[in-house]
């Protein structure tokens, strides 16, 4: 679908770059995610927190959360009284 979508937006070439952009760390980080996972050949469930620690140590290495996106999260966290 990833390949799919940018054959389409290919004809607007400034939408199709930041789309690119909004993808490449994600990419990145789940890339890593899954070389982790093959290599560790757990089970599926086994697998799932070492998983989601590398995909997110990943994704913060490479600054992948922007300022939006930490405000969001902070949000969603209760307040302290």
């Amino acid at each position: 679908l990833f390949i799919l979508w940018g054959a389409i937006l290919r004809k607007t070439r400034d939408f199709s770059i930041i789309i690119l952009k909004t993808f490449i760390k994600p990419l990145v980080a789940a890339l890593v995610m899954a070389f982790v996972v093959i290599y560790l050949r757990l089970n599926l469930w086994l697998a799932l927190l070492p998983a989601v620690i590398v995909y997110l140590s990943v994704f913060l290495a490479i600054k992948g959360f922007s300022n939006e996106d930490r405000m969001f999260i902070k949000e969603l966290l209760p307040k302290k009284a």
